[in-house]
């Protein structure tokens, strides 16, 4: 009997362990700020989400100090592992901003 629950316990903070490793790295979450584009300064606010169930980026964009919404880009990629991947694919796409 002893056994029977120590090995469910066992399989139970396995599958935890899991779920919690896939839901950290499912979604990553970025701000730059007064990042120049134009001769416009902007900030950014980017989301990456990478996991079994797909890939996606999206990318807000606003004036100076969060004022004005200037729009937003989405695409089903994962625009990089890093924040400057991520930042230079954001302004890569600014004017390609929906709003």
């Amino acid at each position: 009997m002893r056994r029977r629950v120590v090995i469910s316990a066992a399989v139970i903070l396995l599958l935890a362990l899991a779920f919690t490793s896939v839901a950290l790295a499912a979604t990553n979450k970025y701000s730059f700020n007064d990042v120049v584009i134009d001769d416009q300064t902007v900030e950014i606010t980017a989301s990456v989400k990478d996991n079994n169930k797909g890939k996606y980026t999206q990318c807000t964009y606003f004036s100076d100090d969060y004022l004005t919404f200037l729009g937003e880009y989405a695409e089903p990629v994962a625009a990089g592992a890093t924040a400057e991947e991520v930042l230079a694919f954001c302004v890569e796409h600014f004017d390609e901003r929906t709003s």
